[in-house]
C-alpha cells in the first residue's frame, strides 16, 4: 500500500477534524508547559489573606451588665510606635490610639460588628484557619 492510496480514501470531513484536533492538541501542550500549580496557590492564598485582612474587625465585643464591653485587638510590640492587630496581622499606622479608634467605633454600631464577625468567622472556616 503506498501513501496515495491511503490518502485517497480520506473524505471532505476528515481534514477539518484533524486540523482541529491537532489545534486542540496544540494548546492543551501549551497549557501544560506553562501551567504552574505553586504559583496558582500562593496567588489564591495572598488573595485570601488580603481579603481576610479587609473583613477583620480588629475588636472583640462582649455584653458587660447593659453595657457593651470591647476589647482592641492591636498590640504593640516592645520599641514601636505602631500597633499590629493579633487576629489578621493588620498594621496600624497610628499606633494603639488608632486601634482604639476603630473599637470604639465598632462600639457604638454592634449589630454591624456582629454581621461583619459572621462574614470574617464563614471566610476563616472556608480558608482552613478555624
Amino acid at each position: 500500500m503506498n501513501a496515495i492510496d491511503l490518502f485517497g480514501s480520506l473524505q471532505w470531513w476528515h481534514v477539518p477534524i484533524t486540523l482541529l484536533s491537532l489545534a486542540f492538541s496544540v494548546c492543551v501542550l501549551k497549557l501544560v508547559l506553562t501551567l504552574n500549580i505553586n504559583e496558582l496557590f500562593r496567588d489564591r492564598d495572598e488573595r485570601r489573606d488580603k481579603r481576610l485582612r479587609a473583613l477583620c474587625t480588629h475588636t472583640i465585643l462582649s455584653p458587660d451588665g447593659g453595657d457593651i464591653r470591647y476589647e482592641s485587638l492591636g498590640w504593640s510590640p516592645s520599641g514601636t510606635i505602631q500597633a499590629q492587630c493579633t487576629r489578621c496581622g493588620t498594621v496600624f499606622i497610628g499606633g494603639l490610639q488608632q486601634a482604639a479608634e476603630v473599637s470604639v467605633a465598632w462600639a457604638h454600631s454592634p449589630l454591624a460588628w456582629s454581621k461583619q464577625e459572621q462574614i470574617f468567622q464563614k471566610l476563616l472556616k472556608k480558608s482552613g484557619y478555624r
